[in-house]
């Protein structure tokens, strides 16, 4: 049961990741929102590939959260007020599980919020960590959202889930999204 257990966990991670990348970028050009020939459209494509290749993170190395998210920033093609420490090393686990959750939020603002500007805050240390995704849209009930539908409830809450964070989605109709990500180190 543990090895069953353990290969249902990498298929929905890989299910995520999928959903965040390929899909997103697919679905972009197929709705319009983005023409086949637009120049970052290829870059995108081979980050999208080798996200997929990647894996999951060595939970027994350090990565820098900031550098993972300041990647994410440069990829999303929005406008991004980016408030982070110079440096944060985190479980490589950890650090990879926020800056997705990230992607999956900053593409939800791309695609759904009517605007082209985000912010992101970023706190805390390896014991505490507490980043927010903000957007001034339109906003949206997230009660309302189909079970149906993966970004926020695998892409964001699940990915925080599996490492014991939490993820929470503030929105009105007409006044925006706030997605706050809060984890607490092992041992907190």
């Amino acid at each position: 049961s543990s090895v069953a257990a353990a290969v249902r966990a990498e298929e929905r991670e890989f299910a995520a990741a999928l959903h965040d990348t390929a899909a997103a970028t697919l679905l972009m050009v197929g709705s319009g929102q983005v023409r086949a020939d637009s120049a970052w459209l290829a870059p995108q494509a081979r980050r999208d590939l080798d996200r997929l290749r990647s894996g999951r993170a060595d939970a027994s190395r350090r990565t820098d959260l900031v550098r993972l998210l300041a990647d994410e920033v440069e990829a999303v093609h929005l406008d991004v007020d980016f408030d982070a420490p110079a440096r944060l090393p985190l479980p490589s686990d950890v650090a990879a599980v926020f800056a997705d959750a990230t992607r999956e939020a900053l593409n939800n603002v791309r695609r759904h919020a009517g605007t082209s500007h985000a912010s992101i805050r970023l706190g805390g240390d390896e014991r505490r960590l507490r980043l927010d995704i903000a957007d001034g849209g339109r906003g949206f009930s997230p009660d309302a959202v189909p079970a149906t539908r993966r970004g926020l409830r695998e892409s964001v809450h699940g990915r925080l889930n599996r490492i014991g964070g939490t993820a929470t989605v503030l929105s009105t109709v007409g006044a925006g999204t706030v997605v706050r990500l809060e984890w607490r180190g092992r041992g907190e």
